[in-house]
C-alpha cells in the first residue's frame, strides 16, 4: 500500500490501560494515526495529513474465553468491538468522503459470529456478528448515497499473531500447519482491496495460491456452516449443525 503512495491507518488498545497508539506504514510525507476502542468514549486524538486514499483497517483485540449469556458483562470485549468500530467510522469515514479519491473502510471479523457461531465464546461470537451487521449497514447506506467509498469485512483464518503463534494450547488444538503468515493473509486483503470486495477472505483458490494449500479444509468448513445455518433458517430447523 506505501509503494501505492496509499495512507495506512491502524488502531489498537493496549492489554493495560486501554491507551490507544498508532502504527502502520508511512510513506514520505503522510501521517499515521491512531484510534482506541474504548466503549462509548470519544476517540483517540488524530492526526491526518491526506496524500493518496486513506485505508482504514480495524483490529479487534476482544476476548474470545467462554462465557455464558446470562453472566456476559459490559466488558472490554464490546467495548473493543463494537464500540471500537463505530469510534472508528466516526472518525475516518467523514475524512474518506472528503478527499477527493474516496478509499476504504474496513472493519476485521472473526468466524465465531460470522461462519455460524462459536456458542462457547457467547460474548465474543455476539461482538463479531455485530460488526458485520455494522458494516452490512454502512455499505448499504453508503450505496444509497452514491458514495463509491469500498466496504469490507476482513474474516482472517487462524493467523500467526501473538495469539495463535505463542499459545501451546491453541497449536496443539490446530497443528502449526493451519496456522498463515501474517504476509501471506495479507496478500489476500490486498486482492481484496483491488477487487473492492465486501467479503475479504481466504478462498479456495487463494489458499492453495498463496499458503500451500494450508487452510483449505478450514475454507470449506466454513462455507458448510454458511450454507447449514441458511438451510436452516429457511426450513425452520434448530441450530445444532452450524453451532460449534
Amino acid at each position: 500500500m506505501a509503494d501505492n503512495e496509499d495512507t495506512v491507518q491502524l488502531g489498537h488498545r493496549r492489554r493495560t490501560g486501554g491507551r490507544a497508539i498508532g502504527s502502520g506504514v508511512q510513506p514520505a510525507g503522510q501521517t499515521v494515526g491512531a484510534i482506541g476502542g474504548d466503549r462509548r468514549g470519544p476517540a483517540a486524538d488524530i492526526d491526518v495529513e491526506q496524500a493518496g486514499s486513506t485505508w482504514r483497517i480495524s483490529r479487534s483485540t476482544g476476548s474470545a474465553e467462554s462465557t455464558w449469556c446470562f453472566s456476559m458483562p459490559a466488558s472490554s470485549t464490546i467495548g473493543t468491538n463494537v464500540y471500537g468500530l463505530l469510534n472508528g467510522i466516526k472518525v475516518f469515514l467523514p475524512i474518506l468522503m472528503n478527499q477527493a479519491e474516496g478509499g476504504s473502510l474496513l472493519a476485521t471479523s472473526s468466524a465465531a459470529g460470522v461462519h455460524g457461531t462459536s456458542y462457547h465464546t457467547a460474548e465474543y461470537a455476539a461482538t463479531k456478528n455485530a460488526q458485520l451487521t455494522i458494516m452490512e449497514c454502512q455499505y448499504g447506506q453508503l450505496r444509497d448515497a452514491g458514495s463509491d467509498i469500498h466496504v469490507g469485512m476482513v474474516l482472517p483464518p487462524l493467523v500467526r499473531t501473538n495469539l495463535a503463534g505463542d499459545d501451546p494450547s491453541i497449536l496443539a488444538q490446530v497443528g502449526p500447519a493451519s496456522i498463515v503468515e501474517p504476509a501471506e493473509f495479507a496478500e489476500v486483503v490486498v486482492e481484496g482491496l483491488l477487487d473492492r470486495s465486501f467479503w475479504i477472505e481466504t478462498t479456495e483458490e487463494q489458499s492453495h495460491r498463496l499458503y500451500g494449500g494450508r487452510s483449505a479444509d478450514n475454507v470449506k468448513r466454513n462455507a458448510k456452516r454458511v450454507q447449514t445455518k441458511a438451510d436452516a433458517m429457511i426450513n425452520h430447523e434448530p441450530p445444532d449443525q452450524y453451532l460449534w
